[in-house]
């Protein structure tokens, strides 16, 4: 499973702030951000267990035991810093954040991500730049000599099948 996949799916494009503990006492805050987060943990799980490309956004929360309200009150509290969720069906759960002017003139995979404050553009600038690429590493290489022993079209599909056991990628 791939970090940041399935993506929270929502009916309109959301702005997560969590509220300032000024707003609220200690103990509100607290039990308003875990519940945020269990409402959240249970749609995930349902989201990477469950084959819901032809469910629709309702029926998916109704399965969680959620109204659409309590779910999208969950995405705007469930984040310490200020986060955008964009609008997102079932069938686009697996996709990067993507424009789709900017991907017909770069035509190549792209995964925008929205900055809100110059914490959070250190934060991705470090984590892309030592982003851990050891398992792919190892994948490349192990495939390499399975090559080497069993020709090209063996190796082919093989690399084919490694790539494709993400539960993302399960409709390929």
């Amino acid at each position: 499973m791939q970090i940041h996949f399935p993506r929270p799916i929502s009916e309109t494009t959301v702005i997560s702030k969590r509220p300032q503990s000024d707003d609220l006492a200690p103990e509100q805050l607290s039990h308003l951000v875990k519940h945020a987060a269990d409402t959240l943990l249970v749609v995930r799980q349902f989201l990477e267990n469950t084959d819901v490309s032809s469910m629709s956004i309702s029926d998916v929360l109704t399965a969680c035991g959620f109204t659409s309200e309590i779910y999208h009150e969950a995405l705007k509290n469930a984040s310490k810093n200020t986060t955008i969720f964009l609008k997102r069906t079932t069938t686009d759960v697996c996709i990067n954040n993507y424009n789709p002017d900017i991907l017909k003139a770069w035509e190549a995979n792209m995964d925008l991500q929205f900055v809100s404050n110059a914490y959070a553009c250190i934060e991705y600038v470090v984590g892309y730049i030592t982003k851990d690429e050891r398992e792919m590493g190892t994948l490349l290489q192990a495939v390499s000599k399975r090559e080497y022993r069993q020709g090209i079209k063996g190796a082919d599909e093989e690399m084919w099948q490694s790539f494709h056991q993400s539960p993302c990628n399960e409709s390929t």
